[in-house]
């Protein structure tokens, strides 16, 4: 009855039959979310057929109502949510700690990851691997960190042996035992005349040849433009024909991409807040420092839904509330981000019930699977919606199914997914916003993407003039206003 894989729901239809004399006590009163959060949840799961009604309640009152965001595309989404979340924080004198971002697969929590860096908020993440602990980031990561501080012993030796420049691990290891006697940093102590006697000719020169290059490196890193340095880094260093060499081809590839996104983006970083490399490294060197296995760090919670199960926070929000996302449209997906399967068709796994055990396709998003070359904009959005309402009425006279075993394992797929969205929205506790893209991207095309069903389910608006949208400029300039009144009152209590 319990087992995730063998679960069904027969086994509980039978249950009066086996047990004539069965008692039903429901419980229903809700201890964690308000009555607004709830009455959206009743609404979605009256839509899955039960064998005994149930609704929750709560004493909690009605709370903030809920908030359906529309946005642009996956970088204003992420935009949105963060500025959203610094300024509720603000207004309401919370901790980072008391939000979360849940999403249906993996590959989309990198976006967020982003952000949040870009805009020095701490966050955990749990139920997937972060874009930034991937190998070849870390490997990268190295490097920035040297720059910013050539003390870091973990960082040069990472650096100093990927890719491999005919430095052994005992050279190493004499090294950092000489450092250690002097008391000074391992790229310290490879210039001192002292390390000549304990490490022979041979061994020296590719370990001072690198502390050179370092070192040109940084003195350009904090006087020219980030961009310069950082493709005149990798271009030294080779690192491209290191993956190839390496690993086969496809994985390779799928690593050098997420080299090129990382980079791309420390560009970005660098441009918008008009600071050298050293600037940027610093930042990105301090977040990677974070402890992720303390419990009581103060860092929003970047989630899986299926990983948020038996969790709770006072702010939650959902996002990529989009048809072929949430609901997924391919079943049983596994979440293939690490071999670079994953761009849009992949989600975590662990669905169950009648979820096929086959990964999703571009083709497979279904509903918003059209390539978007005007996704943006209010008319997109209405005329997004139109579309589904035609596709939904189409379906309901000649139905087509997209899983094996037809119709029947359709229906049960979507009762699935809207059990998962149920449990994503019942991990709020005082607010819950939601969030969809008009178009969403997949590689390097825009897909055009319309709202989940799940929204129109819960009775929730989801037109993009359904709430009052705020642009990163509205959202930065009211951030400013509520720092600049906090300061005021700091002032004048002391």
């Amino acid at each position: 009855m319990h087992d995730p894989d063998a679960a069904t729901l027969e086994n509980l239809n039978r249950l009066g039959t086996d047990y004539p004399n069965l008692k039903v006590i429901k419980l229903e009163q809700n201890y964690r979310s308000s009555v607004s959060i709830l009455t959206a949840a009743n609404r979605l799961i009256a839509h899955n057929p039960k064998l005994h009604e149930k609704k929750l309640w709560s004493e909690h009152g009605l709370g903030d109502p809920l908030q359906v965001v529309p946005c642009d595309d996956d970088d204003a989404e992420a935009e949105s949510v963060v500025m959203r979340l610094q300024a509720h924080k603000f207004e309401r004198r919370t901790r980072f700690a008391d939000y979360a971002l849940l999403y249906r697969g993996n590959h989309q929590a990198r976006i967020f990851e982003q952000v949040l860096r870009k805009e020095k908020i701490p966050y955990v993440l749990s139920g997937g691997q972060s874009f930034f602990d991937r190998a070849e980031i870390r490997d990268l990561m190295a490097y920035l960190r040297l720059l910013a501080n050539d003390d870091d012993d973990p960082a040069f030796i990472r650096a100093i042996t990927t890719p491999k420049r005919g430095v052994g691990t005992a050279t190493l290891q004499v090294l950092g035992s000489y450092a250690g006697e002097r008391n000074v940093s391992m790229f310290e102590a490879l210039f001192e005349t002292g390390a000549e006697q304990r490490i022979a000719p041979r061994q020296l020169e590719p370990l001072r040849e690198f502390g050179n290059f370092i070192n040109r490196i940084a003195w350009r890193a904090a006087k020219e433009p980030a961009a310069q340095v950082l493709d005149d880094l990798l271009a030294a260093v080779d690192y491209r024909s290191h993956l190839f060499a390496t690993a086969d081809d496809k994985v390779a590839a799928t690593r050098w991409q997420n080299v090129c996104d990382f980079v791309d983006w420390l560009k970005k970083r660098a441009e918008d807040d008009n600071a050298t490399l050293v600037k940027v490294a610093q930042t990105v060197a301090l977040l990677s420092q974070l402890d992720r296995n303390d419990p009581d760090v103060d860092a929003v919670r970047l989630t899986t839904i299926h990983a948020s199960k038996g969790l709770e926070f006072p702010h939650v929000f959902i996002v990529g509330c989009e048809e072929g996302l949430l609901p997924h449209h391919g079943g049983r997906a596994q979440a293939s981000d690490d071999d670079g399967e994953g761009e849009a068709a992949s989600a975590e796994s662990g669905g169950r019930g009648a979820a096929t055990g086959r990964r999703g396709t571009a083709a497979e998003k279904g509903r918003g699977g059209a390539k978007a070359s005007k996704a943006s904009g209010a008319g997109a959005g209405a005329a997004a919606m139109a579309a589904d309402a035609s596709r939904r009425a189409a379906s309901a006279v000649a139905p087509r199914s997209s899983t094996p075993g037809g119709a029947a394992a359709d229906a049960a797929r979507i009762e699935e997914e809207r059990r998962l969205m149920y449990v994503a929205v019942t991990r709020a506790q005082r607010s819950l916003t939601l969030t969809w893209c008009r178009a969403r991207k997949r590689g390097k095309e825009k897909y055009s993407q319309i709202p989940s069903r799940f929204l129109e389910e819960m009775q929730l608006d989801a037109s993009p003039g359904s709430v009052a949208t705020v642009s990163q400029e509205a959202g930065k300039a009211k951030l400013a206003g509520l720092k600049a009144m906090l300061g005021a009152r700091a002032s004048k209590a002391a």
